[in-house]
């Protein structure tokens, strides 16, 4: 890859590199400084993980042209590390399936799964202990709504096994039945901690439903704009006491919901996203793209 970047790299505007493998960054960042091109640096990360190799993989993203971060949390903790780089929030987007095909069905997700008339609370992702699913159970558990079901869908990584009433396990299902289960929900839960952005949420906001993220990591705070499209909370007591709030108040959730799908709309399709981009790499190269 780098012999073939050092012997075609007059032919490019731009280089993009992103940071896997993490020495690919220094590497391709000095090629580039070297032939005079500009270069941007796309780094897919967790606050925790730029500590190795800081020095190195430091010096090389404060001489990008800019660095491409999904939230205005990971661009302000870019430059908190490396206070000479030129972070830009660009987001990621969303499936525009989930904003337009009118085959998406809830009802068949509430008929299939014998739901129907039910409340459902949505929770996805990995069943893993760092994924937080078992905040999710508590909070359901202290919710204590016989209405109510808690939906979990994900692959079962850790192999703990799911007995708690009105809970429904699904594991990993095929993306038709996953929209349907977002267009079916009333409330989406996510409780990580761990989380680099929230594809999660954009999605449920497609289908126009609200969100509950947990208020302590700091990608899921800036993202969800608390009591306008979601709910953030610390622990499962809260968690619970804003489920209740959402099951309680179709209007709320209604509210909610139309404002996480507005957003979706104006900041996180692929097209508003890749305008963002473009906009960057026309800047650095310094001409229009054609």
């Amino acid at each position: 890859m780098y012999r073939e970047l050092k012997a075609r790299i007059h032919e490019y505007d731009v280089v993009l590199v992103s940071f896997f493998p993490l020495l690919t960054v220094p590497a391709v960042v000095r090629t580039a400084k070297r032939a005079g091109k500009p270069v941007i640096v796309l780094p897919f990360f967790h606050a925790a993980d730029l500590t190795n190799n800081s020095h190195l993989l430091g010096r090389a993203i404060e001489r990008a042209d800019a660095v491409l971060c999904l939230t205005s949390h990971s661009a302000g903790h870019m430059k908190r590390l490396y206070s000479q780089c030129s972070p830009v929030e660009v987001g990621g987007g969303v499936d525009a399936r989930g904003l337009e095909d009118a085959a998406i069905s809830g009802v068949r997700f509430r008929e299939k799964h014998g739901m129907t008339g039910r409340e459902i609370v949505l929770v996805v992702g990995r069943k893993q202990a760092d994924k937080r699913y078992q905040t999710a159970l508590e909070a359901f558990r202290l919710l204590a709504r016989p209405t109510a079901t808690l939906v979990l869908i994900g692959e079962d990584v850790d192999r703990v096994s799911v007995t708690d009433e009105r809970v429904l396990y699904l594991g990993r299902v095929a993306t038709d039945e996953l929209w349907d289960a977002f267009d079916a929900c009333d409330v989406l839960v996510h409780c990580s901690r761990l989380e680099s952005f929230g594809f999660i949420f954009l999605e449920a906001w497609a289908r126009g439903k609200p969100v509950i993220g947990d208020s302590l990591c700091p990608a899921v705070a800036a993202l969800i704009d608390d009591s306008v499209d979601g709910f953030l909370c610390p622990a499962a007591a809260a968690y619970a006491a804003r489920l209740r709030e959402l099951l309680d108040d179709p209007d709320l959730r209604q509210r909610l919901g139309s404002a996480g799908k507005t957003k979706v709309h104006s900041k996180y399709t692929w097209p508003a996203v890749a305008g963002k981009v473009r906009a960057v790499y026309e800047r650095v190269a310094g001409v229009r793209a054609v």
